[in-house]
């Protein structure tokens, strides 16, 4: 993207976010409270993406949904609902399904993959972290082969750790 569309993105990102502030100050949506001074939250954006926060009323979603129906209107942007996944907390599936049904989009359990991390899942169980390491090791070892001499990536190789046996000689 230029410079110029980049921007005029950011500021019809922020035309969906100051709608969405709008209607839940009429309190026709709501997301959740997080904090001493319970700040309310039901939504945050990064880039082009865009997370919303919502109790589980069908009214909130209709909301939700007519929302979305006036921003591409006033846009010209429409959200790709193929892209798009509804996900519950502590819900039945029936019950999300329905939710799912009414925003077109699709219903998933828990845990998911945001930005490439795992959400919803317990850090400390064993595989948790799995994924995340075999992509970073994917990448760095792309990088090995772009960057290190065919004779570093031999020492690289049969010696794990070459810069902890050179530690005693630098000190």
């Amino acid at each position: 993207m230029e410079e110029t569309d980049e921007r005029l993105f950011v500021h019809v990102a922020d035309v969906l976010s100051r709608m969405l502030l709008r209607v839940e100050e009429r309190n026709a949506l709501e997301g959740f409270r997080v904090g001493r001074n319970k700040t309310r939250v039901s939504h945050l954006q990064f880039v082009d993406d865009t997370i919303f926060f919502s109790n589980t009323r069908e009214e909130d979603m209709l909301t939700l949904k007519s929302v979305l129906i006036v921003f591409r209107h006033i846009s010209g942007l429409k959200v790709n609902l193929d892209k798009s996944n509804i996900y519950g907390i502590n819900l039945e599936q029936n019950h999300l399904s329905r939710l799912a049904e009414l925003l077109d989009c699709k219903a998933f359990g828990w845990p998911i993959l945001y930005l490439g991390l795992p959400l919803g899942g317990n850090p400390k169980a064993r595989g948790f972290w799995d994924l995340v390491i075999k992509r970073i090791s994917r990448r760095l070892d792309g990088w090995q082969k772009t960057y290190l001499s065919f004779g570093g990536r031999i020492t690289h190789s049969i010696l794990p750790h070459p810069y902890v046996l050179l530690l005693p000689l630098l000190v």
